[in-house]
């Protein structure tokens, strides 16, 4: 959810835009060392070595991968027909997809693929669902096939999931669907990794900022789910918001003669 879109793909317009900037991205590297150096920060990685002025974290929530499913053999249709991320909506165009799970992304896969999908039926462990209200009750006025509670016991196919075997963890009663496409939405397993030994000052897991988003060490910034600080609302609108300040005052601490805050954040004209 973003302001002003009911649906958006706001991932990818993200990555649309960083594209529109040019930058130089290095992907598949991983920060293992940050050292204070007398004109700024060494970072080493797992590939090669950084030299920066300042630094920004956006770690989100940390080095993080998602809760997998733990059925016998699930590992094989991994890359096949399990997924645990959704690319791009459109491949799941009029197959059945099955989404497993409780939480605010398996309820709003769930509304999404309901006007892409030939059907989509909705599983979870519980009765009650985890998510935003508005979220459940769009679920309840929907096409969506809810089941609960249920978990997925079995998978069965040759090269791609064919069928899923569901059970019932109260009465351990079991029942077969066919299914075309199943999506995996249990949460993540989380850590913050090296950047626990740079020195930054965290708290319950969370590095702690002032209102510059400004760490404990001069140069560093951090903004997003990665940052804590009194009244602090975990949401990607703040997120989003937390990311020019930390910006602005790392460049500010650069060159101390830039004004902070920048004449308009948009433009009206009249």
């Amino acid at each position: 959810m973003w302001p002003g879109f009911p649906r958006c793909a706001l991932r990818n317009w993200s990555i649309q835009q960083t594209k529109y900037f040019r930058p130089e991205i290095c992907l598949d590297e991983r920060v293992l060392q940050v050292e204070k150096k007398e004109d700024g920060f060494e970072l080493v990685t797992d590939r090669q070595t950084h030299f920066t002025k300042t630094i920004v974290i956006t770690a989100g929530v940390g080095a993080f991968e998602p809760r997998k499913l733990i059925v016998s053999g699930a590992e094989r249709f991994e890359g096949q027909n399990l997924h645990y991320f959704v690319e791009d909506v459109q491949q799941f165009a009029g197959k059945r997809v099955l989404v497993a799970g409780g939480g605010d992304s398996a309820v709003d896969w769930a509304n999404t693929l309901e006007r892409i999908a030939s059907q989509v039926t909705l599983i979870h462990r519980r009765e009650r669902f985890r998510a935003h209200e508005s979220s459940v009750e769009q679920l309840k006025q929907s096409s969506v096939q809810v089941i609960t509670p249920r978990q997925i016991q079995s998978l069965h196919g040759e090269k791609k999931i064919e069928q899923a075997v569901l059970v019932d963890p109260n009465t351990k009663e079991t029942e077969s669907i066919d299914v075309d496409e199943v999506i995996v939405s249990d949460g993540f397993v989380s850590s913050l990794g090296p950047i626990k030994e740079w020195g930054l000052e965290i708290e319950k897991g969370s590095i702690v900022v002032n209102s510059r988003m400004e760490t404990n060490i001069p140069g560093i910034y951090a903004a997003g789910d990665v940052t804590t600080y009194d009244g602090k609302v975990k949401l990607i609108a703040v997120g989003f918001g937390e990311a020019p300040t930390a910006v602005n005052n790392a460049v500010q601490h650069l060159n101390p003669r830039l004004r902070l805050q920048p004449a308009h954040s948009s433009h009206m004209s009249f």
